[in-house]
């Protein structure tokens, strides 16, 4: 599997590991990704704090669910949590206007 230039494993290997029980990739890949979903969640919803740690949150455990099944190769790891995190804004978005 690859690894990046720094010898780092990928999002992916850390990913697959993950899935295969390892928890220190589990640590790894969310504080990897975890600051980047909190401050993109915090653009689209316009700079609020609390419902970007919790769409970051939401993101995080809905990788880990899906982690076993998850077939490396077909998309990035970081691609397919933005755009879980997307829709999780837009569903935030929506139930506000209601």
């Amino acid at each position: 599997m690859a690894y990046d230039a720094d010898g780092d494993p990928s999002d992916e290997v850390l990913l697959v590991r993950y899935a295969k029980g390892d928890r220190h990739a589990a640590l790894a890949l969310t504080r990897r990704i975890t600051p980047r979903i909190l401050g993109y969640a915090s653009r689209l919803l316009a700079g609020d704090r609390a419902e970007a740690e919790d769409v970051a949150q939401e993101t995080m455990l809905r990788l880990w669910r899906m982690a076993p099944d998850w077939l490396p190769g077909e998309t990035k790891v970081t691609t397919w949590a933005y755009r879980v995190a997307t829709n999780l804004c837009i569903d935030r978005q929506r139930s506000l206007r209601r």
